[in-house]
């Protein structure tokens, strides 16, 4: 499966699991990205998603969101530090902003994330147009990679891929999610549907009555390709509530 018009991504290892399984991924935009955000109501929140959020209050478009499994990078000692220092190190990357990056974490919660493994392994990534890197990496305790497509009537498409397994309860996302379109839809419309697709798809979806401090979706949109608002938000809903 190809990702949508205007996105390159990658997935590999950096080291963090010690099996040596893929544990590092980017999402990357050709140009700005629109993006809508759901996060978790948990009390205790990871640093990745108080600063995603303050990103999204700011309206600005991103150019690219990276993601790590196999630590949570919460509610351990520099926590807040560590996650500054993996958005720099991608930024680097790309050679973008650091305002221009998003990052995710998953995994067990409580110790340090290992950014100089992830710093060292970014440089190594192969970007590509390939959705199942970006699938298998950020698995955790899943048994399968999850992915959902549905293609629009003018030639969009709409990529999903998910991680989850266990932590799985309403009042959020219930997971990490990132949808992908290059439908171009109005960052204000986008948001809307976004809110009315999780409650139609992920916050649906319960597994052990826990939440946890990282669950976290995003849609995001290269707007290359002019399609109907109507069919776009259809096609949302179908792909999350299949990754669901």
């Amino acid at each position: 499966m190809k990702l949508p018009r205007g996105f390159r991504g990658a997935g590999g290892a950096a080291g963090i699991k010690a099996a040596g399984k893929p544990d590092l991924a980017l999402i990357v935009g050709e140009a700005g990205l629109r993006w809508a955000l759901a996060s978790t109501t948990n009390t205790l929140k990871a640093p990745f998603v108080t600063r995603n959020r303050e990103c999204y209050e700011t309206g600005e478009e991103v150019r690219a969101v990276a993601i790590n499994s196999g630590n949570a990078n919460c509610a351990a000692q520099g926590d807040v530090a560590a996650n500054e220092a993996f958005v720099i190190a991608v930024a680097k990357r790309l050679g973008v902003s650091p305002g221009e990056v998003l990052t995710s974490s998953t995994g067990v919660i409580g110790h340090a994330l290992p950014v100089e493994k992830i710093g060292a392994a970014l440089p190594q990534l192969n970007i590509s147009e390939e959705v199942s890197p970006i699938a298998e990496a950020i698995l955790t305790t899943d048994l399968v990679a999850k992915t959902a497509e549905v293609g629009l009537g003018g030639g969009a498409r709409v990529v999903g891929v998910a991680k989850g397994s266990g932590m799985i309860h309403p009042n959020m996302a219930t997971m990490l999610a990132f949808v992908l379109t290059d439908a171009d839809v109005p960052q204000e419309v986008l948001r809307d549907m976004w809110s009315e697709t999780i409650n139609q798809s992920f916050n649906q979806v319960t597994v052990d009555g826990d939440t946890s401090p990282n669950d976290t979706a995003m849609a995001l949109s290269s707007h290359q390709t002019p399609a109907d608002e109507g069919e776009i938000k259809q096609a949302l809903l179908a792909v999350c509530q299949d990754l669901a």
